[in-house]
């Protein structure tokens, strides 16, 4: 689209704008969470911003150029480089008590993985396992099973010796089987750079004695302007002397005591960093997969409703219920209670409570079980989550309540949307934080002003083009691939 503009100087760059767009949100390539799309006759100083597009055109083109005339895309010294520096940690004889050395490369970047990793795999072919686009569970399976020296040992394999990924592999996972990580990029944030190292700087589960760390930074030219080493250098310096707000654990406003530095000075990094939920699961699945294939198997052939009962330390019942992409877990902590409460439990606190082993008996279920069933059936549906988050999404929703009842006139045009989003909040929560907050920028429920009304208008219709009108629609055709509602109850039955 860009060298559409630049060969048609004599349309309007406004328009050109607008069309590109527009056919983006119509490939669906657009992201709420990370893209906007901005709306120039909004604007105080059109004409200004009109002219420093074009100025920025006439840059783009000129790198453009620039770039093509140099072949710097095919001929480029630092991807060789990294193949050179990746071949020679691989091969290297290290201590011979030792395993073999695999090497993990992060970049901030997804379209730079994509860059380096043809060269990595013509050098070492079929040995490059690549991070790109949704991880799935094929993905993760190859990952932890040569990265990941606490996967069970007698299932470790040697299909890959480099992991090419950006940082969304950066927290939450061992990959202590490479000891070694080559920075192919420094990030601005350098706690992003002691997360990467995390991976394989795992206390307690020591691999190699030494770790090797490589980074890449610009020449002595181009670090005189870019400046990314002495950013990263200073930052690192701030840090380490004063913790600064890294040290800020519980909120960003808190100023921390000296003790409370100290404690975070002496603790273990281990105990800081959970792995996170969905490693741990995958990981317990995984195992399951290799041990028992039969339970794996036999998945697909189970009801949409099941209930079960094993023996444990107390009576009560958890059911599981997915509807839509979203899962709610109630439970009836004592059946013999005659009260029978209800509550909502997140997934992580309700693993231990349906956790058993392959030969653990299937027991009958108990004379409890249906009226704490039934008093579950009747509790309305509830996904426990952070207090801040659920008061987001309470607060947009209650915005989205009151432009219907209260502004209906005046967001005439809006109201199908509304309804939409409505529907998704309601059903599926699968709007992000920052469209959320979008839609609570006005207070709808008391006295509005016209220009407050229009403001919220605005973000609407922001939203509607980046999202697009059938959004949901598209969301709803993925959940049609599964089964629409699934219900699991367990019941835990006092073994004494």
């Amino acid at each position: 689209m860009i060298e559409k503009i630049w060969e048609e100087d004599e349309e309007s760059i406004e328009e050109h704008l607008l069309q590109f767009a527009e056919s983006l949100s119509k490939r669906k390539k657009l992201n709420p969470l990370h893209d906007r799309i901005y709306v120039i006759d909004h604007f105080d100083e059109s004409e200004q911003f009109i002219n420093d597009i074009r100025a920025d055109l006439a840059l783009l083109k000129t790198i453009a150029e620039r770039v093509e005339a140099l072949d710097l895309v095919a001929n480029d010294p630092k991807s060789r480089r990294l193949v050179e520096a990746v071949k020679g940690i691989v091969d290297a004889r290290g201590n011979p008590d030792e395993p073999r050395r695999k090497v993990i490369i992060f970049s901030e970047y997804q379209d730079t993985i994509k860059h380096i990793a043809p060269a990595l795999k013509q050098s070492s072919p079929g040995r490059v396992l690549m991070a790109e686009g949704s991880l799935g569970k094929g993905f993760f399976d190859d990952l932890l099973a040569n990265f990941d020296a606490s996967y069970p040992e007698d299932e470790q394999r040697d299909d890959y010796d480099i992991l090419v990924t950006t940082d969304k592999l950066s927290e939450g996972v061992n990959l202590n089987r490479a000891g070694a990580i080559i920075n192919y990029d420094i990030p601005w944030n350098p706690t992003r750079v002691i997360q990467r190292l995390g991976r394989i700087n795992r206390i307690g589960r020591k691999v190699f004695e030494t770790l090797y760390i490589y980074n890449f930074f610009p020449t002595e030219q181009g670090a005189e302007v870019v400046k990314s080493r002495e950013i990263a250098a200073q930052k690192m310096f701030l840090i380490h002397n004063t913790l600064g707000e890294d040290a800020k654990i519980f909120a960003a406003d808190e100023t921390p005591s000296p003790a409370d530095l100290f404690k975070r000075i002496n603790r273990n990094p281990e105990e800081e960093e959970a792995e996170s939920l969905l490693t741990a699961i995958r990981r317990e699945f995984f195992a399951i997969q290799n041990e028992h294939p039969e339970v794996v198997h036999g998945l697909a052939d189970f009801p949409s409703r099941v209930k079960t009962a094993k023996r444990a330390d107390k009576n009560e019942l958890l059911v599981f219920r997915r509807k839509g992409l979203q899962l709610f877990i109630h439970t009836v902590p004592d059946t013999h209670d005659d009260a029978l409460d209800v509550h909502s439990m997140m997934l992580g606190d309700a693993l231990d409570h349906i956790r058993c082993q392959a030969d653990t008996p299937r027991e009958d279920l108990s004379s409890r079980f249906w009226p704490a069933y039934e008093a579950i059936k009747a509790h309305r549906e509830h996904t426990p989550m952070p207090h801040s988050e659920q008061s987001l999404i309470v607060k947009a929703e209650n915005n989205l309540r009151s432009a219907l009842e209260k502004h209906a006139a005046d967001l005439q045009d809006d109201l199908p949307f509304i309804q939409t989003l409505l529907r998704d909040i309601k059903e599926f929560q699968t709007l992000p934080k920052y469209t959320l907050r979008r839609l609570t920028v006005v207070e709808l429920n008391g006295e509005v002003s016209q220009k407050e009304l229009e403001r919220f208008r605005s973000e609407l219709r922001m939203l509607r083009l980046s999202l697009g009108e059938d959004y949901l629609d598209r969301i709803e055709q993925r959940v049609k691939e599964f089964r629409s509602e699934i219900i699991i109850a367990v019941e835990n039955l006092d073994g004494q």
